[in-house]
């Protein structure tokens, strides 16, 4: 048995349903196969969301740097912001970076497809997790959301680096 709840059994409005997928793109996960499969799922899944304009979603991918990818409104236009630094990421503006999915399925489709392209050629052995994960935690500050990581390796630079065991 399922009850909707009134408006009086909440403390707050409910918050719009905010994506933002931070994803490898380091050498082991192109090496692999496993960054065109993660992009492949993205993509069926943002198809198969509803259409709900309050859904948005963003992308950050990371190898010894933070890529954030804009989309322009209204328009096909793919811009990407490089963040090098990685002790306390500056991160831009969310807007352009977090997009409402309504308004660009097929940008966003569009935008996967340019990932999975622009890392083939020379792929970086590095990969900045803790770094990532910050600077998403940041563009959603102010809105809240879910981080969807995708992970191939250990984190070799930035915060949270790893060690292999045998040392």
């Amino acid at each position: 048995v399922e009850f909707i709840a009134p408006s009086e059994f909440t403390n707050r409005p409910p918050q719009d349903p905010i994506y933002t997928f931070v994803i490898d793109v380091s050498y082991y996960s192109v090496s692999t196969g496993m960054l065109k499969m993660w992009l492949d799922v993205i993509d069926h899944v943002l198809r198969r969301l509803p259409e709900d304009p309050r859904i948005k979603v963003g992308i950050v991918t990371y190898d010894k740097t933070v890529h954030f990818w804009h989309l322009k409104p209204d328009s096909s236009m793919i811009r990407m912001t490089v963040a090098h630094q990685l002790d306390g990421v500056a991160v831009p503006t969310p807007r352009g970076i977090l997009n409402p999915l309504v308004s660009n399925r097929d940008n966003l489709s569009f935008l996967l497809a340019t990932i999975g392209t622009s890392f083939q050629a020379d792929p970086v052995g590095e990969a900045c997790v803790g770094a990532a994960i910050e600077a998403a935690s940041s563009v959603m500050q102010a809105s809240g959301g879910k981080i969807m990581l995708f992970q191939s390796s250990i984190p070799t630079v930035g915060p949270g680096k790893g060690k292999p065991r045998d040392e």
